[in-house]
C-alpha cells in the first residue's frame, strides 16, 4: 500500500473588490406619450450595458498578462503595420504555447479564444494550405455561410466587438494634394484629390498648416481639421495625414488564466419611486465583483492588425 504524497501548497492571488454598476431614471410622462413600448427597449439596454462593462472589466486585467505575441515577424505593439494580420500560424503557435506550459484547456481539449470581428475575417479569408478555409471548402461549406470560425486548430472562438482595439501600432502616413477649393479660411476644410486611407483624428501636416492640427471629420474629397488656417493653402500643395496602426487583441486562455471573486453577482435592480405621484422609477444594475491573473502560463494575448480597418 503505498504511501499518501502530499497536496502542495496553493497559490494565493490578492482581488479587491469593487461596486459596479449603472442606472438611469425612467420618467411616467416617456411611457404615457411614447408612441412605443419603451420598457422593453430600456431593460435590453440595461442589460448589453451591464455585459459590456463587465466584459471591459475582466478584459482590463487580462491585458495585463505577461504572454504576448504579434502578428507576421513583430516583437512589438508599435512595430505592428497593417500587413501583420491574425494567421493560422498564430493560431496554431499560441495553442502550442499553452500546451506547452501544461495549461488545463477549458472545454475538452480545447482552449478558450476571444476575437475581434474584423480579426475574425483575416482569419477566414485566409486561403491555401495550412489555412483555415480550405478543409470548410472541400468538407463543409457550413460555417463559410455562417462566418462562423467554430473550433479551430486547438480552440474554439467566440466573437465579440468588445474585444480591446487601439490606434497603438507603426505610424502610416497617406499623402496627397489639394485642390482648387483647399483650405478655405475660417471653416479649415482642405479639398484633396483622394480622401482614401485618411481617418478622423489623423495628424495634419503641410505648408501653412499649423503644427498639431488633426482631422474632425471626412466628407468625400474634403477633409475638415480642427485648427484655424491663417493663410490660405494653395492649390497643388502637397499634404500629409498620419496615423498608428489599429492594433486588435485576440486572447487564448485555460481555466486558470484569470481568478474572479463576486460578493454579489451583477444584476438588473429596481430602484425605488420616491416623488409622490409616482413619476419618476430608477432602473439599473448593480454588482460588486474583482478579477486578476492567476496563472500566467494559462494566458496568451496576440496582438495584429486587420486588413479591413486602418
Amino acid at each position: 500500500d503505498p504511501d499518501a504524497v502530499a497536496l502542495a501548497t496553493p497559490t494565493y492571488t490578492t482581488i479587491t473588490l469593487a461596486e459596479y454598476g449603472n442606472a438611469v431614471l425612467v420618467t411616467r410622462a416617456l411611457e404615457l406619450f411614447s408612441l412605443a413600448d419603451v420598457d422593453p427597449a430600456i431593460a435590453n439596454i440595461i442589460a448589453f450595458n451591464m455585459a459590456d462593462s463587465i466584459d471591459t472589466v475582466a478584459q482590463n486585467v487580462l491585458r495585463t498578462g505577461t504572454n504576448a505575441l504579434y502578428g507576421g515577424t513583430r516583437t512589438s505593439t508599435a512595430t505592428l503595420t497593417s500587413s501583420d494580420t491574425f494567421t493560422s500560424a498564430l493560431a496554431r503557435k499560441t495553442t502550442a504555447k499553452l500546451r506547452a506550459n501544461k495549461a488545463i484547456p477549458r472545454k475538452g481539449s480545447l482552449y478558450w479564444a476571444g476575437i475581434h470581428p474584423e480579426v475574425s475575417h483575416d482569419l477566414r479569408a485566409e486561403t491555401g494550405v495550412g489555412s483555415w478555409r480550405q478543409p470548410h471548402e472541400y468538407q463543409s461549406n457550413d460555417q463559410i455561410w455562417a462566418g462562423e470560425i467554430g473550433t479551430y486548430e486547438g480552440a474554439f472562438y467566440v466573437e465579440s466587438p468588445r474585444l480591446y482595439t487601439d490606434y497603438t501600432g507603426a505610424a502610416k502616413t497617406t499623402s496627397t494634394t489639394t485642390t482648387t477649393a483647399s483650405g478655405n479660411v475660417g471653416t479649415y476644410v482642405l479639398a484633396v484629390t483622394s480622401s482614401s486611407g485618411i481617418l478622423v483624428s489623423d495628424t495634419v501636416a503641410g505648408t501653412n498648416i499649423p503644427t498639431g492640427a488633426q482631422v474632425t471629420s471626412i466628407s468625400g474629397l474634403n477633409v475638415t481639421i480642427d485648427t484655424a488656417i491663417v493663410t490660405q493653402v494653395t492649390s497643388g500643395a502637397s499634404v500629409t495625414f498620419t496615423h498608428e496602426t489599429k492594433v486588435f487583441n485576440t486572447y487564448f486562455a485555460g481555466q486558470q488564466a484569470l481568478a474572479e471573486a463576486v460578493a454579489e453577482e451583477p444584476h438588473v435592480v429596481i430602484g425605488p419611486v420616491v416623488d409622490k405621484l409616482m413619476r419618476h422609477r430608477p432602473l439599473g444594475w448593480y454588482g460588486v465583483l474583482g478579477h486578476a491573473i492567476y496563472r500566467d502560463e494559462a494566458l496568451y494575448r496576440v496582438e495584429t492588425s486587420s486588413s479591413i480597418n486602418y
